[in-house]
């Protein structure tokens, strides 16, 4: 069998390591930081939640997307080989490429009703979205007196304890199972190399 080119291998190795990177992060979260947050009070545990939210927000769909776009290239190589051995993994690589993306549909429409109820909460609870940006020593001083200040405000606001915690608890379980399709196209992207 003839040797694939570099530009093959790195692609396969991009869009592989990519989608599984991104599963053990999404599922890092539901495994590590939801137990952790859930021992928190309520109005601290929804900003709390709310940062690991925007944060995910920002970071996973591009990965996904990068996967995607990595699978894609693969499956257009693949689709176009001259080999027939290699033609026939064309759709496995679409595949891969499309389960990683699917984080996205998912999120919007499984995790909607729990995302929307949270970001409630966090609103009440007096979360402040900032946008990201270098930290100088000044910007990390206004961090901390707002962090404080949010958890002044925090304590202060009455959200239903049990309630708050089972929508993080759900939520934590519904991103669990996004991260199922990532992994998803790691396995097919792995399964196409064969």
């Amino acid at each position: 069998m003839d040797e694939l080119p570099t530009s093959i291998k790195i692609t396969q190795t991009l869009g592989i390591t990519t989608a599984a990177f991104l599963s053990g992060s999404i599922a890092g979260i539901s495994y590590m930081t939801v137990p952790g947050l859930l021992r928190a009070p309520a109005p601290v545990m929804v900003q709390q939640w709310r940062t690991v939210f925007e944060r995910g927000k920002v970071t996973a769909p591009p990965l996904a997307g990068f996967a995607l776009a990595n699978f894609l290239y693969l499956s257009y190589r693949h689709y176009n080989a001259a080999l027939p051995s290699l033609r026939a993994k064309w759709p496995h690589y679409l595949v891969a490429g499309l389960s990683a993306l699917a984080i996205i549909p998912y999120t919007l429409v499984a995790m909607r009703s729990v995302n929307e109820k949270l970001i409630g909460h966090s609103n009440e609870a007096g979360f402040a979205v900032t946008a990201a940006s270098s930290t100088t020593a000044d910007d990390k001083e206004d961090e901390d007196t707002a962090a404080t200040d949010a958890q002044t405000t925090a304590s202060n606001v009455s959200i239903n304890e049990a309630s708050a915690k089972q929508l993080v608890d759900s939520w934590g379980m519904l991103n669990l199972g996004r991260s199922v399709f990532p992994l998803l196209g790691a396995a097919v992207g792995l399964w196409a190399m064969t």
